[in-house]
C-alpha cells in the first residue's frame, strides 16, 4: 500500500484530504526547525505565544518554571544540567565559532583532540 503522505492530494479520499494536509504541513515545519535548530543551537527561534523568541529563552523559563515541585522532590540537579547546556549549548557555540574563526581543519582537529583522551 503507498504511503498517503506522499500521494497527490488529489488521490486522497476527501474524507482526510484536511487531517493529511494538517500532518505535511507540520511535517515540513518539523523539518524546518530541525534545520534550524542544528544551525542555530539554542539561539535558533520557536513560536511562542505567538512570537518568535529564542529557544534557550523559552527552555530557561520552563526550567523555572518546573524548579520549585523539581526542589520539594528532590530532582532539582538534572535541572542544573539541563541548564548548563542551554548556556554553554553543550559546546557547540564554542565550534560554531572555532570553525567560522580558523576553519573546518581546526574544528576537526579539536574534536579529534577531545574525544581521544588527549585534551
Amino acid at each position: 500500500m503507498a504511503d498517503p503522505f506522499s500521494l497527490p492530494i488529489e488521490w486522497i479520499p476527501d474524507e482526510n484530504r484536511l487531517l493529511v494536509d494538517a500532518i505535511r504541513t507540520w511535517a515540513k515545519a518539523l523539518m524546518e526547525l530541525s534545520f534550524r535548530a542544528a544551525r542555530d543551537g539554542m539561539q535558533t527561534t520557536l513560536l511562542d505565544t505567538g512570537r518568535l523568541r529564542p529557544a534557550g529563552n523559552i527552555a530557561a523559563e520552563l526550567i523555572s518554571d518546573v524548579r520549585p515541585l523539581a526542589r520539594e522532590l528532590g530532582i532539582e540537579d538534572p535541572l542544573d544540567e539541563v541548564r548548563w547546556l542551554i548556556e554553554t549549548c553543550g559546546g557547540a557555540n564554542r565550534h560554531r565559532h572555532l570553525s567560522a574563526q580558523r576553519g573546518m581543519a581546526a574544528l576537526l582537529e579539536l574534536l579529534v583532540e577531545e574525544t581521544s583522551g588527549r585534551a
